[in-house]
């Protein structure tokens, strides 16, 4: 199984939880990634806010280098989990070509159990504290990892 997780840009959100679920997987037949919708072509590394941050959280984004969301990543996975409303509008107009593809599209928040929740806001964007942030991706990877148990 391939889960893909998807946000604006791969370097906050998506890779804290492509990573943060890496830690708790052991099966290695569950490949995790993640991509940005709009992370261009360059590959970037995450600000030191961002390594900082991470590491306060357990997680070293040290290695991390943005990529972009491509058609034949997307077509890839097994489960692709959107970030927010542009990531999930993003994909899904990606993928409109295959109308069965849209089973496939999750989007992350539905595993977070604050229902009042519509999207992960990107901390940059919308000011928020990467704290909350990383607490609310880390709640999330906790119940998908739970659901990836009970799928076996």
């Amino acid at each position: 199984m391939k889960l893909l997780f998807v946000c604006s840009n791969n370097f906050i959100r998506s890779p804290f939880a492509e990573h943060r679920l890496r830690a708790e997987l052991r099966d290695e037949a569950i490949r995790v990634e993640s991509a940005g919708a709009f992370a261009g072509a360059v590959a970037r590394t995450p600000s030191r806010r961002v390594l900082d941050e991470a590491l306060l959280h357990g997680i070293d984004l040290g290695g991390h280098r943005t990529r972009s969301t491509e058609p034949q990543l997307l077509r890839s996975a097994d489960l692709i989990l959107p970030m927010d409303e542009d990531s999930y509008w993003f994909v899904g107009e990606e993928l409109k070509a295959d109308p069965q593809s849209a089973q496939r599209v999750r989007r992350f928040v539905t595993f977070v159990s604050d229902l009042s929740l519509r999207e992960i806001s990107d901390p940059i964007i919308d000011n928020e504290s990467y704290t909350e942030t990383f607490e609310l991706i880390t709640r999330g990877v906790l119940e998908i990892h739970r659901w990836l148990e009970r799928q076996r």
